[in-house]
């Protein structure tokens, strides 16, 4: 376990984690990674919604645009939006057997993403 400065405990992420959890929700936002070391993060602020197929792709709607997760099982990611406890979503390397994968996430600013996606797909 890992203490922060806010006194909330935090957990440590496992090795060739794709995400980590805080421990209490309504904290600022979502780290999202990608594989280049390309990161944003998004303040909790700016989510409008956050829309799921059930197993493969998650779309996160904020005013400035839209971040996709796509890869598998990753219903566990859905409580965690759900609970405000979800803090960092990365790409993961190798997709392990059965178990939650995120295979890619795609940043899409408000120009580009009104053209790219329905605003709730079917």
């Amino acid at each position: 376990m890992i203490k922060s400065n806010e006194r909330r405990t935090l957990q440590k992420p496992h090795e060739n984690s794709c995400f980590e959890k805080r421990e209490h929700g309504s904290e600022l936002g979502i780290e999202f990674e990608k594989k280049d070391g390309t990161k944003r993060f998004a303040l909790n602020s700016f989510l409008s919604a956050v829309d799921f197929d059930g197993s493969g792709e998650l779309v996160f709607r904020y005013t400035f645009g839209t971040i996709t997760v796509k890869g598998k099982a990753l219903q566990p990611l859905w409580g965690l939006i759900r609970t405000g406890t979800l803090m960092r979503l990365s790409e993961s390397g190798t997709p392990p057997v059965n178990s939650l994968f995120i295979s890619e996430i795609t940043l899409a600013d408000s120009s580009t993403a009104s053209t790219l996606e329905p605003l709730f797909p079917e």
